[in-house]
């Protein structure tokens, strides 16, 4: 087969979801397949070099004809033409959207539907900024329904979010296919001089809880804030809360609800860290908890767990088909039920420990060449050769 991938979100310089899912895709294909050919269209020259030593896979940069709409020129018109050119068998597009017209298969990768009813905020933007949101946002919800009309093969990433793709588009059932993704390998307990490098590059000098803070509501950060203001004044002494910002859309409203909490001296925001970072932060945090109201898969408990962290999480949506047993979940619609999970876990050490041990070994059932593999056979699929 020829195979075309559309990995223009492994170029963009934008850390995230899309990003990670795509590179770490490209390299586990790399690894597992040298029969099949693969072209892969990039938006600019990627950071890294994912195909060295692997003659069947070639990339071409995409050029943009139109100003300020690259993104879009891309994805609806040089990606289908490109493919066209390379004569592909299929393209799989990656990040929940696809070109409308184009006569080559298409497999798409909907990674959850969540997105369909986030509206963007508007908050503390100029009017250009806010014209090209939303500009964008009612464009990714064409192209999705482009993707989920046009598709012959589907992917996303867990059964919760393919039986809500199926539910809302009435989409075949045959047609979608609930495929896990993987652990980048660097999530990983590190050595005890790795993570003392890392206590003193952020100056950790209490116990700390982590959390991850994006741009998103629906993370629940106030309902976690609300949670860690309730905890007994003993426990928040203990233990500092450490935020990690993925994205700084609602640092200033959250920084006034620490400032209403008087939490300044208890709550530590941390910008910037690098995947690197990450990992030994994963590996030092007491308790990683992760309040999420909505997930279509909810990898960071996952990649905290292979760090060995202790894992919380909230009990909706994808997160207990993904974490099962190996982490502690709770309702956290209420801050004081997430509050009392919270207190429990961090007096019972035992407790912890056994949410450690349980969580590595639950982490390691997700690798990114058991995605590539099935990933393979939905490419199979598409172009209709035996599987």
């Amino acid at each position: 087969m020829r195979i075309a991938i559309d990995a223009r979100a492994a170029s963009h310089p934008q850390p995230g979801g899309f990003k990670r899912y795509t590179e770490q895709l490209l390299r586990a294909l790399a690894q597992i397949d040298t029969a099949n050919q693969y072209r892969i269209y990039f938006d600019r020259a990627p950071t890294r070099d994912f195909f060295a030593d692997h003659p069947n896979f070639s990339s071409v940069i995409l050029p943009a004809r139109i100003p300020n709409l690259g993104v879009i020129w891309r994805e609806q018109f040089s990606v289908p033409r490109q493919a066209k050119r390379d004569a592909a068998n299929l393209i799989h597009f990656t990040a929940n959207t696809s070109a409308r017209w184009t006569a080559c298969p298409l497999v798409v990768t909907m990674h959850d539907i969540i997105f369909w009813d986030e509206r963007p905020t508007s908050q503390n933007i100029n009017g250009a900024e806010k014209i090209k949101r939303y500009g964008m946002y009612w464009h990714n919800r064409w192209a999705a329904r482009a993707a989920l009309t046009q598709a012959r093969q589907l992917v996303t990433d867990s059964e919760y979010s393919r039986q809500q793709i199926i539910a809302r588009f009435g989409i075949a059932s045959e047609r979608i296919h609930a495929i896990p993704i993987g652990l980048a390998e660097t999530f990983r307990p590190l050595s005890e001089q790795a993570k003392n490098a890392t206590r003193e590059k952020f100056d950790l000098r209490r116990p700390f809880l982590l959390a991850l803070c994006s741009a998103s509501p629906r993370k629940n950060m106030r309902g976690l804030l609300d949670a860690y203001a309730a905890l007994d004044a003993e426990l928040r002494a203990r233990y500092e809360l450490v935020l990690v910002w993925t994205h700084g859309l609602h640092q200033e409203a959250l920084t006034r609800h620490i400032q209403m909490h008087g939490l300044e001296n208890n709550v530590r925001s941390l910008h910037a860290v690098s995947d690197a970072d990450l990992v030994g932060l994963m590996n030092l945090t007491t308790l990683f908890v992760f309040p999420s109201f909505d997930e279509g898969f909810g990898l960071p408990p996952l990649e905290a767990m292979a760090c060995g962290a202790p894992v919380l999480a909230s009990n909706r949506a994808s997160l207990p088909e993904v974490l099962g047993d190996a982490a502690a979940l709770t309702d956290v619609g209420a801050a004081r039920v997430l509050a009392s999970s919270i207190a429990a876990l961090l007096e019972q050490p035992a407790r912890l420990r056994e949410y450690s041990a349980r969580g590595q070994k639950w982490a390691a059932r997700y690798s990114w060449q058991r995605c590539a593999r099935e990933t393979l056979q939905v490419y199979k699929r598409c172009a209709q050769v035996p599987v």
